[in-house]
């Protein structure tokens, strides 16, 4: 475990939970094909009805003090997302009632916000509006205790939230801002780790259906690898599965599917036969050949070549696939789906919420009105366009048919989501990730057996312990 936990402490110390944060250049190619929806849900599906009960605060502040009161937003946004962002900061600069001037920070991805975030808490100059998971957000107010409670500020009679706003979010990802009854955070972005499926090489393997059960998916992506074992070229014999991924969503949503839940009961335990089910599945793709190795774990270019068969890609990489099935002049129909959960619709999303710092009363007011803009519909419905990412809310849902008319592959896998799971809302998730991490790389590449897979959970549940003392 030692040697593991070298590897896994230099993660640890940067590691930042980031997926939508950084969001790449979106370019807007012509889908090269349609696909018909896996499954329909209706737009308010899994929507919460209920107006929270919430304490109404209200601040005792001078609204005068706000005009020409400067409030700093740091936020991990890159590409399209940082072009829209100078924009909608100079909108609201110009047009906000009570002169608030905000100025804006962008280091460029989410690590690099854990880093300067940290640092500018330590010097006691931090930003007052922070973009970040909540699992990060609550390590801050761990450590600091500077982060605001905003559900005050929801029901606040002068400056609150309409219910129907509230209620339009998602329930999943307005909960999981609240911890412990604080509200740490609102939603500003989600995003999920999907699959790309190649269909049309999928029939002509003869398979009718996507691979929507661990066993079904076993199935195809061996029949991909051994479609390439038939030729004369040894070279690719080892082409066509899936192509691994040991990020720590990735190896989590494979614990889900098998049933795993190593973070019930307000703790994490990995020595389950479940987790060892999953662990054990996964060692069989890869020493049967139906996975491999590639220098990126996700690879459009690959994927529209059919090297591989599925592959795992973020939402907000799905104009990059598009484009890159353009380029090579594939005409075959693909599709993206769930990791197969027995077409549950179960998705695992992640991304950032919106969060006050404390500095004084004026500020952290200032600081909430803006985003209070920010979780407009409108606001909302500019960002996710410029990012790809999930709709927040039925609102901006309904504001989506020409976007999604456009990206047909974003509208088909929205539309077949019905549930929504995120990972652990703790600050140990900085700490548990890596050690998934680390245990997918032991699993494929550190020379693990599989009657060694029993040793590996046990050594994560160790490691999980020794690491939350070390960064407590």
């Amino acid at each position: 475990m030692k040697k593991i936990l070298v590897g896994v402490c230099k993660m640890v110390v940067v590691l930042v939970l980031s997926v939508t944060a950084s969001c790449a250049p979106r370019s807007s190619p012509t889908p090269a094909i349609t696909t018909t929806p896996i499954a329909r849900i209706t737009s308010t599906a899994n929507y919460s009805t209920s107006t929270p009960t919430i304490a109404a605060i209200n601040p005792h502040v001078d609204i005068q003090k706000l005009d020409g009161l400067q409030i700093r937003f740091m936020h991990p946004w890159t590409g399209e997302s940082l072009k829209l962002l100078f924009h909608m900061v100079d909108q609201f600069n110009q047009t906000n009632e009570w002169g608030i001037h905000v100025i804006m920070q962008a280091p460029g991805s989410a690590a690099r916000v854990s880093e300067k975030i940290h640092e500018e808490l330590t010097n006691q100059i931090a930003s007052n509006v922070l973009v970040a998971p909540v699992s990060l957000l609550l390590a801050i107010d761990e450590r600091f205790q500077q982060v605001v409670d905003l559900s005050g500020y929801i029901a606040s009679p002068l400056y609150g939230m309409d219910p129907s706003l509230v209620n339009d979010f998602h329930q999943a990802f307005w909960d999981e801002g609240v911890v412990d009854g604080k509200l740490m955070g609102i939603p500003a972005q989600r995003s999920a780790l999907l699959l790309a499926y190649n269909h049309t090489w999928g029939q002509e393997l003869g398979f009718t259906s996507i691979p929507d059960t661990p066993a079904e998916f076993r199935r195809q992506v061996c029949a991909a690898n051994a479609s390439f074992r038939k030729d004369a070229d040894t070279a690719n014999d080892g082409l066509g599965g899936w192509i691994l991924n040991t990020d720590a969503v990735s190896m989590l949503n494979w614990l889900l599917v098998f049933g795993a839940n190593p973070y019930s009961n307000g703790g994490f335990t990995f020595s389950t036969t479940s987790s060892q089910d999953a662990l054990t599945y996964l060692y069989g793709l890869k020493t049967d050949a139906c996975a491999w190795v590639n220098r990126s774990a996700a690879d459009a270019e690959r994927f529209s070549r059919r090297e591989t068969l599925v592959y795992s890609l973020w939402l907000q990489e799905l104009d990059r696939q598009v484009a890159a099935m353009e380029r090579s002049g594939s005409k075959d129909e693909w599709m993206l789906m769930t990791y197969p959960d027995g077409m549950k619709g179960q998705v695992l999303t992640q991304g950032s919420s919106y969060a006050v710092l404390h500095k004084d009363a004026e500020s952290d007011l200032a600081a909430w009105l803006f985003i209070r803009w920010l979780s407009q519909p409108a606001q909302q419905f500019r960002l996710l366009t410029a990012s790809g990412t999930l709709p927040l809310g039925s609102q901006v849902m309904t504001q989506m048919e020409e976007y999604g008319a456009e990206h047909p592959h974003w509208l088909q896998i929205v539309n077949s989501l019905t549930r929504f799971t995120t990972p652990p809302v703790n600050a140990d998730w900085q700490v548990i990730a890596p050690v998934l991490e680390d245990a997918g790389w032991q699993l494929w590449m550190g020379g693990t057996k599989e009657d060694e897979i029993t040793g590996l959970l046990a050594q994560m549940d160790d490691l999980v312990v020794e690491l939350a003392e070390r960064y407590p």
